[in-house]
């Protein structure tokens, strides 16, 4: 288990696409830090198999296969974090809530904020609510 400061410091330095800091004003090496603690109060009061441990799992299985696979990383980085964010209302709802379409909802202020293109927004919220497959949103890439 890699040290928490270990951990911030692989995940501030794994972002890859140029930005323009003055642009948005935040720091993007910052961002996925920030990325990172949002999900993980979300996943405060979570039990059973979609809890944070599962969100980290998720996050390090798109590590391994997005390098692989050539896509977008700083995009698929903040999805994985974000996927199961809305989790907690589907359960409380006894599944009347869809928890990627929430989740979603939820990660679009956060997302607003980040460093990344327009474009680049909109794929994470694709991603988010799109990981469902009992949902109508079908993935889609670019």
């Amino acid at each position: 288990m890699l040290s928490r400061k270990k951990e911030l410091n692989t995940i501030s330095t794994s972002l890859k696409t140029p930005y323009d800091q003055s642009a948005s004003g935040i720091d993007p090496e910052y961002a996925l830090i920030q990325v990172k603690a949002f999900a993980k109060a979300c996943f405060e009061k979570a039990s059973g198999s979609h809890d944070w441990e599962h969100t980290l799992r998720v996050f390090r299985l798109c590590e391994m296969i997005g390098t692989v696979e050539n896509v977008d990383m700083d995009i698929l980085r903040v999805a994985a974090y974000l996927h199961d964010i809305g989790r907690d209302f589907q359960d409380a709802s006894n599944g009347a809530v869809c928890h990627a379409e929430k989740g979603a909802q939820m990660a679009g202020p956060t997302v607003a904020k980040l460093p990344f293109t327009k474009k680049q927004r909109e794929n994470i919220i694709h991603c988010i609510r799109s990981h469902r497959f009992r949902n109508p949103h079908k993935p889609g890439t670019p």
